[in-house]
């Protein structure tokens, strides 16, 4: 028997009841009854790594090539960790403690006995051990500090970002910044808060968190074109009316449309960027009938310019060409303080956590409902129902349903219906 030197590790607080070496003779590990491993550097004895398994760890085990780590406790769980970084890599649920565990030759297989009798078997090759060596870095310095999704051809990774409202290209050899791959059109094209990334190798389609909406670009070019599925441009003709537009459109060629969108302005305005419109969304849909919309409560003897556009599943066709019209001046009231037009406010805040307040104007009295959908047509909540005097209305609303439960994040349609027709606004709730 061994009459050699021997070595003490220390530093257990309570009693060690299972050991392992790694295959190449340069760690042994120790687990205890309090749930503690520790790795030592046999060399020099120095303590190099503890591992807390929660619970009495009663067998530890190397995988062939030391590629990963295993450990078997009281508390039914067996573990794998990364031998490079020691992080926990996956958790084994048992019935029972587990009372030992061993790998299988190539490392692939790992085998856990169990207290209650039986032997589990379990596939472990997915759980790849890590390699830093590959790891971007660079990211926070080029400014890419929030990423959200990513897509590589297997030459260049693209990495979508929330703050930035873009996609950062990467050499993915040697992980350089590539910015000529960069697409920077994001926000420009509405596309907010890019949240994941996928390609077929000639369109990159990029998913917004905020609209629901998957936008299309051209990856050759880094270009937001519309797909091959996307609509067409609808061409639409505006009839005046007394304090109305009566907008008609005829169903552009190519792919099939599920909605349409109307934007409307005043002509004068100083600034017509895509913010300062007033958007209808899904003024049509495939149950709506005639491709038909009527704009009313508006200022007799100012222009407006119209806009419509298709819409379908795979995105947003372009804006129709503006159509400029001035509707027909209509009777004044005489109430004075009393507002010339019916409409639905943005809320504010938005987006919004715990409360956020709808506003709207009625120009004449009568029957009003304020109520949100979800985005796919389910009607949530209903906020106010009944009869109002014209003037000015607000409720602060706190993101629950009509039983009282907070509604899920995400976006959701309210809509202010009158006599006078209906009109509807998107919100976005963050919890």
């Amino acid at each position: 028997l061994g009459t050699g030197a021997h070595q003490t590790f220390t530093g257990h607080t309570s009693a060690v009841q299972s050991v392992a070496f790694s295959f190449d003779g340069g760690l042994l590990a120790s687990g205890s009854a309090d749930g503690m491993v520790r790795l030592w550097d046999l060399a020099t004895g120095e303590l190099k790594a503890v591992l807390d398994h929660k619970s009495s760890v009663l067998s530890v085990a190397f995988s062939p090539g030391d590629s990963l780590f295993a450990t078997g406790s009281a508390d039914g769980t067996a573990r794998l960790w990364d031998p490079l970084t020691w992080k926990l890599m996956a958790t084994l649920g048992h019935e029972s403690p587990v009372q030992s565990v061993a790998f299988g030759p190539d490392g692939s297989l790992l085998a856990s006995g169990v207290e209650d009798g039986k032997v589990r078997q379990w596939q472990v090759a997915f759980v790849a051990p890590r390699d830093p060596a590959k790891d971007f870095n660079t990211l926070q310095a080029a400014g890419n500090e929030n990423p959200t999704g990513l897509w590589s051809d297997g030459t260049t990774l693209w990495v979508a970002d929330w703050t930035d409202k873009k996609v950062y290209a990467y050499n993915l050899s040697t992980k350089a910044r590539d910015p000529a791959k960069d697409f920077n059109t994001l926000q420009a094209a509405g596309n907010d808060k890019p949240q994941g990334l996928w390609s077929d190798g000639t369109t990159l389609w990029v998913a917004d968190f905020l609209d629901g909406k998957i936008y299309a670009y051209n990856l050759p070019t880094n270009g937001n074109t519309p797909d091959a599925d996307v609509p067409g441009t609808p061409t639409i003709l505006v009839t005046p009316g007394a304090g109305s537009l009566t907008v008609s459109w005829s169903a552009p060629g190519g792919a099939a449309v599920t909605a349409y969108d109307l934007r409307y302005i005043r002509s004068a305005a100083a600034d017509k960027a895509d913010t300062n419109w007033t958007v209808i969304q899904d003024v049509w849909t495939a149950e709506s009938g005639d491709l038909i919309y009527e704009l009313i409560s508006l200022t007799g003897g100012t222009q407006y310019d119209v806009q419509v556009r298709a819409v379908n599943n795979s995105g947003d066709g372009p804006w129709s060409v503006t159509v400029t019209r001035t509707p027909a001046a209509r009777a004044k009231l005489v109430a004075i303080g009393l507002p010339e037009e019916t409409q639905l406010q943005q809320n504010a805040p938005n987006p919004f956590n715990s409360e956020t307040v709808i506003s709207w104007s009625l120009r004449e009295p009568g029957s009003v409902r304020l109520e949100v959908f979800s985005v796919t047509g389910q009607r949530v909540a209903v906020l106010r129902q009944g009869h109002q005097q014209a003037g000015y209305h607000r409720l602060h609303w706190d993101g629950r349903d009509n039983a009282g439960h907070p509604l899920a994040s995400g976006i959701y349609l309210y809509r202010l219906v009158t006599a006078e027709g209906v009109l509807t606004r998107k919100l976005t709730l963050l919890r």
